[in-house]
């Protein structure tokens, strides 16, 4: 009688986790059919997800014109255990900034974030080998005083360098979180942080290469004039191939300033777009309007482009 009980406890116990919500069990096709009254007649629908924030799941309904799956009418957020479209713009706009982060997360973007630290890396090592020199020049031409400048703005550039590299190294940590699965708001936000400090730090690297540059002019000016280790043409040839060097290595840091400029103006601009699409799909009677979505899509194309959603890094 006790072996029966147990096992009719233990029954009772399978029926009842069996019945409990599964975190982000609901399926996809579920989800069309909630976002389903608020599609419009000539759009497609995708759905991504789950995303968390403050550990509760969520997913994002991306509308889009059917013959083409590259652009975003509007998005809808539905909550992953209520099964219901969240209206709450302090959540929807937060898991908006999930998707569009997490979306363009992957082994390769992680690839090239690890191709630029090792950069970033060879490119410390080859200005404290600079510095090196630097002082080293000093101490025979005897003219620390003269060289004290040349040295200060090298080490400026060396620190942000380090800089960069840094931010790079954190993108890399908080991107194999998101790739791995941990795709939160609290991710996301932390790496879209890094991205904006990244960019107000490639402007400092800019700015300090401009005196780095007048300073390497004025070293070899300097070695040039008191004829220091080698001849006057051998300076000079030096000169222009070390200043070759900085100014192709600037190019390098205007073209990934202008790249990581335009991501995020991009970015911004699908965030903001998104997170207003929601209250006129929630509150609009032209919901189920022929043709409605028609005009917003190419009302979506007139600006700049900022619903375009697969172009993936």
């Amino acid at each position: 009688m006790y072996k029966k009980l147990i096992q009719c406890t233990f029954v009772v116990l399978v029926l009842l986790l069996l019945t409990l919500p599964t975190l982000g069990a609901i399926g996809e096709d579920q989800i069309k059919q909630i976002a389903e009254p608020y599609r419009y007649s000539d759009e497609g629908v995708l759905v991504y997800g789950p995303y968390t924030y403050k550990n509760e799941p969520y997913y994002l309904v991306d509308f889009y014109p059917e013959n083409d799956e590259n652009l975003t009418t509007g998005v809808l957020i539905i909550d992953a255990e209520t099964e219901k479209i969240v209206s709450n713009k302090e959540i929807t706009d937060k898991i908006i900034i999930a998707h569009r982060i997490a979306y363009f997360v992957s082994s390769q973007s992680i690839s090239n974030l690890e191709i630029t630290s090792k950069y970033y890396g060879n490119y410390i090592e080859f200005i404290k080998e600079d510095i090196k020199i630097t002082e080293e020049s000093a101490k025979l031409m005897n003219q620390q005083s003269n060289f004290s400048s040349i040295i200060e703005a090298n080490r400026k550039v060396e620190n942000s360098s380090s800089a960069l590299k840094e931010n790079i190294d954190q993108q890399i940590i908080i991107s194999k979180k998101i790739y791995a699965g941990e795709r939160s708001y609290e991710n996301a936000i932390e790496l879209k942080t890094l991205n904006e400090k990244y960019i107000s730090l490639l402007e400092e690297c800019l700015d300090l290469r401009v005196e780095y540059r007048a300073q390497s002019v004025r070293y070899y000016d300097l070695g040039n004039q008191m004829g220091y280790n080698s001849n006057r043409y051998e300076w000079e040839s030096g000169r222009e191939q070390y200043l070759a060097g900085i100014d192709a290595n600037t190019k390098i840091i205007e073209d990934e300033l202008k790249m990581v400029k335009d991501d995020k103006a991009v970015d911004d601009g699908y965030i903001n777009f998104t997170s207003n699409s929601i209250d006129s799909r929630l509150t609009g009677a032209a919901a189920k309007t022929p043709g409605f979505s028609l005009l917003v899509s190419v009302f979506a194309l007139l600006i700049v482009g900022i619903f375009i959603k697969k172009q993936k890094k």
